[in-house]
């Protein structure tokens, strides 16, 4: 007896669930997601780009700074954002291409021999970041704010 009320009891309780309201669904993501444009990002090795980005967060397979081939496990996010830093906006990568001006800079020299993170924070404090030439910062910044911009364009799909 006692068996068939519990039952009927759970009987009830499904039929009481209430209808998926996707106002209050959770939604799985990252708003925080820095690529190679990124000042802090590139000293610490990344080289992935706003596309490399999307692509991952889709769950596709991409390199990592180790070299290795990185995949999310659980499938795609829901959402992502690349929220690179705007302060010093893609010059890194720039000191890094021969065929820019920033890349003889002895800042650009000095980061490429090894300088690192501490050669990067010694140039923010002397002020050499805020001397560089700032037509090749603006240009820098442009193009990848561009970059940015074409990826999320691309990978923007709603729904």
């Amino acid at each position: 007896m006692l068996h068939r009320r519990r039952r009927r009891r759970r009987r009830r309780c499904r039929h009481r669930r209430r209808a998926p309201n996707p106002l209050k669904d959770a939604y799985f993501g990252d708003l925080h997601v820095h690529t190679k444009y990124s000042f802090d990002a590139y000293l610490f090795g990344t080289r992935t780009n706003p596309d490399d980005a999307y692509r991952f967060a889709k769950g596709e397979a991409i390199e990592h700074a180790s070299g290795h081939q990185i995949q999310l496990q659980s499938g795609a996010l829901d959402f992502q954002a690349v929220t690179d830093h705007g302060l010093y906006l893609g010059a890194l990568p720039e000191m890094d291409n021969p065929e820019n001006p920033l890349y003889t800079t002895e800042l650009g020299t000095d980061l490429r021999e090894g300088g690192g993170f501490a050669r990067a924070i010694q140039g923010l404090r002397s002020g050499e970041f805020a001397a560089l030439p700032q037509d090749a910062q603006d240009d820098a910044k442009r193009g990848a704010w561009q970059a940015i911009i074409d990826a999320a364009e691309a990978h923007n799909d709603p729904g």
